[in-house]
């Protein structure tokens, strides 16, 4: 037989128990306070704590009942509880609530549960029609292994827009992987090819890629983003969607043109061929001795077998000559005399 202490102390012998899984003030009977704003985190008259994590020291935080972080500031909290969404009788998405509310729907019978992950529910007796459904507004911060949506109500408060998050989720892609594993699949064909197998037609007439086609792993990004987003749109009541562009490009901004028009995608080279633009450059000369009327080669500046590139601007015309004396001497040592 186990004798348990009647001190403070837990023997040691008590197995772990779980918290609680409320704040003091929703779980107080006869509150209004449902997300226990103001209320202290210790149930009056009972002597005992809520020793569990998500309560902060100084009571419940209106912004949500998750402790701030060791290393985050005074102005800083983490977040609260996403909030929970609502379906009509009909399907359609009503405002978001909170998940005492919801909790509260759900035990008085008016609602029922329609998805568990995200949570969703549904009501029995409303219909958009007649409820007042003001809309959210869903944020998209696009990145190449990170992706995070954000659904959110901007009110005006104050000569300024405020925005109160409401939801919030981080995708994960598998952009890398995928890569992988087309370099694995293309290596195995690429075997598989030279092996002494029996006759087989060849088939690369027959893979030529359609018009608007992408990488696959570019392809998974656009597709898990727009699945995600006609997920929320059936949840939430969406009326605007916000995507998070950076684009710049210094030379542009420096000029003051756009870099969204159809001249600067092109270039300003599209449409010709390099040596064309370079026989135009060089007026048709040896850029070395300035020689016409003679064959000329095309020259890197700087030479390829010291990290010189193929871009534009390290190309030159040079007659054979001179051509042939430089051969991968630098620039600065071909020119000395």
């Amino acid at each position: 037989m186990t004798t348990f202490s009647s001190r403070e102390k837990t023997h040691r012998a008590v197995l772990p128990q779980r918290r609680a899984l409320e704040s003091a003030g929703a779980d107080t009977p006869g509150s209004r306070d449902e997300t226990a704003c103001g209320l202290p985190a210790t149930v009056p008259g009972a002597g005992a704590e809520h020793g569990r994590g998500e309560i902060l020291s100084a009571g419940t935080h209106p912004a949500g009942r998750h402790p701030a972080p060791a290393s985050a500031g005074k102005g800083e909290t983490r977040e609260g509880h996403p909030s929970v969404f609502v379906l009509d009788r009909h399907h359609q998405p009503l405002m978001p609530c909170t998940p005492v509310r919801a909790r509260k729907l759900l035990s008085r019978g008016r609602a029922v549960v329609h998805r568990h992950t995200p949570f969703v529910i549904r009501l029995k007796d409303r219909a958009a029609a007649t409820s007042e459904v003001t809309g959210v507004e869903l944020g998209i911060d696009p990145g190449s292994r990170f992706t995070g949506i954000a659904l959110f109500r901007a009110v005006d408060e104050a000569d300024a827009s405020v925005r109160h998050g409401l939801f919030a989720i981080e995708l994960v892609h598998r952009g890398g992987p995928i890569s992988v594993r087309l370099t694995s699949r293309a290596t195995l064909r690429r075997a598989r090819r030279q092996r002494n197998l029996r006759y087989r037609a060849p088939r690369f007439n027959n893979r030529a890629r359609p018009e608007g086609w992408l990488a696959p792993s570019l392809r998974h990004r656009v597709d898990t983003i727009t699945a995600w987003v006609n997920r929320m749109t059936r949840w939430a009541p969406v009326r605007a969607v916000h995507v998070e562009l950076s684009v710049f490009d210094a030379h542009a901004m420096s000029a003051g043109t756009s870099a969204s028009d159809a001249e600067y995608r092109g270039g300003t080279l599209q449409g010709m061929e390099v040596r064309e633009y370079l026989l135009m450059k060089w007026n048709r000369a040896c850029a070395y001795c300035g020689a016409t009327s003679t064959p000329l080669n095309i020259d890197h500046i700087h030479p390829r077998s010291r990290g010189g590139s193929d871009r534009v601007s390290n190309l030159t015309l040079a007659c054979l000559p001179c051509n042939t004396r430089k051969s991968n001497m630098p620039v600065e040592d071909f020119l000395k005399k």
